[in-house]
């Protein structure tokens, strides 16, 4: 059978799609015109339709020979792709280095302009060497997760530091030894520097706790409270102690940044307070 001609519905022999009566078993087909009709713009249809899926498979394949529009047609098209870890921004790993020298330079510019350019109480510079430290410490907990010992090595160098030139100002201007004197004033210097480095701390534990609190939220749908979990049982009927754990655990995280916080002010502004 010819594209010029259709089957007859009784015999299936050749007949032209507008005859009135089977050639072959000459029967009448006038109530079949409509469906013949119908059938033979489907057909026609259909060609056009295969022709446009040959184009655009020809369309996909030129595309496809490019990585980069590979990617895109990939992405566009809902394929799941191996996604690969990208490194961290320019802007995270200067403040992983430049935050301690920053912490340093911009406390020794403050301890030199408050207390001998402005003669500023002593309690004011104190609050300002606790905020300094912490918001370069977030600074430096941008990013991707960094090791605690390298955070806690770069709070170390920022207070031991800041201090160390802190006490070189006063040495240099006033003509008074650099290092303390006496066991007072060492135990008092040791705090200061102490509270340098909780403050930064703090800020680091701040950002790494909301970072982890994030990613919790988004892949748990939401955190779940410890009396909560200790009502839930599992299919065995026992009290699910794990989560109920790992939940305790979690909170203890997301307080400790708080805790920090609270000892380096307090380490900051002993020796003022006089307590």
């Amino acid at each position: 059978m010819s594209q010029a001609t259709v089957a007859c519905p009784y015999c299936l022999g050749d007949i032209a799609p507008q005859a009135l009566a089977c050639r072959h078993c000459t029967r009448d087909l006038s109530l079949f015109q409509p469906l013949i009709r119908q059938l033979q713009a489907q057909g026609v249809r259909l060609d056009q339709l295969q022709a446009q899926l040959e184009h655009l498979t020809q369309s996909l394949a030129l595309v496809q020979q490019a990585p980069a529009h590979s990617q895109l047609l990939q992405a566009v098209a809902g394929i799941d792709t191996p996604v690969q870890p990208t490194a961290p921004g320019m802007a995270a790993n200067a403040g992983l280095w430049l935050a301690p020298l920053l912490t340093v330079g911009v406390l020794s510019l403050a301890h030199w302009v408050f207390l001998f350019v402005y003669d500023t109480p002593v309690l004011y510079f104190r609050v300002i060497t606790f905020f300094v430290p912490v918001l370069l410490g977030l600074w430096a907990g941008l990013g991707r997760a960094r090791p605690g010992w390298l955070s806690a090595l770069l709070a170390v160098l920022a207070g031991v530091c800041s201090v160390a030139s802190m006490l070189w100002i006063t040495h240099w201007i006033d003509g008074v030894a650099w290092l303390p004197q006496d066991l007072r004033e060492w135990r008092e210097t040791v705090e200061y520097a102490f509270s340098i480095m909780l403050a930064f701390f703090t800020g680091h534990l701040a950002i790494s706790t909301y970072t982890r609190w994030k990613s919790t939220r988004a892949n748990n749908g939401g955190v779940k409270t410890g009396v909560l979990l200790l009502l839930q049982k599992d299919e065995t009927g026992k009290l699910k102690l794990e989560q109920l754990s790992s939940s305790l655990v979690e909170l203890a995280t997301a307080l400790a940044p708080i805790f920090s916080g609270a000892m380096a002010l307090y380490s900051g502004l002993k020796s003022v307070l006089g307590s």
